[in-house]
């Protein structure tokens, strides 16, 4: 019987394990493995809404991100850490702020102001030069209405006047609506 030889040099046991080799050989054979962090945003009509991207590792000294929306529109372009808004969607222009200050600690976040419901959807943080990628879902909610609680303060003797004279006010209107 001849021996067969094996592609992996460890044989993998374990339905994990044979995911890790998978996992592993796709990452051999692919030109990159990106770096992709998912999170999710919820805000309400007209609020701010914080849209993080932050690389944590060391950067090069001049970095481009690429902010997209759910139909790869341009939301915020930082080219050689400078923002670019050239290209920048009209849906989105004096809207959208970001950190400059923050960019060579690899905080690319944008703050995107104004939030109506159709900026619901998903959007891209992109860093090709470090293969990193931040997806998030912004959900954007109904403003809730407003509830105004009035706290009326009066002096004592203003409060016995009333309940003094309510009586009174009590016998003029049972007249008024009984008697007729």
């Amino acid at each position: 019987m001849q021996k067969r030889s094996s592609f992996f040099a460890v044989k993998p046991s374990t339905c994990t394990e044979h995911l890790a080799v998978l996992v592993s050989f796709l990452c051999l054979t692919a030109t990159f493995c990106s770096v992709l962090s998912q999170l999710t945003v919820v805000v309400y009509e007209e609020d701010p809404a914080l849209l993080s991207c932050i690389y944590d590792d060391p950067l090069p000294p001049s970095v481009s991100a690429y902010w997209r929306d759910q139909n790869d529109l341009v939301v915020l372009d930082i080219i050689n850490n400078q923002e670019d808004r050239a290209s920048q969607n009209m849906q989105f222009k004096g809207r959208v702020s970001s950190f400059p200050s923050l960019y060579s600690r690899g905080n690319f976040s944008i703050v995107m102001s104004n939030i109506t419901m159709t900026d619901s959807g998903p959007y891209d943080c992109l860093i090709p030069k470090v293969d990193y990628q931040t997806k998030i879902k912004l959900t954007v909610l109904a403003k809730p209405p407003v509830t105004t609680v009035v706290t009326l303060t009066a002096p004592p003797s203003a409060v016995t006047m009333v309940t003094a004279s309510l009586p009174l006010l009590s016998a003029v209107l049972w007249a008024t609506c009984c008697l007729n």
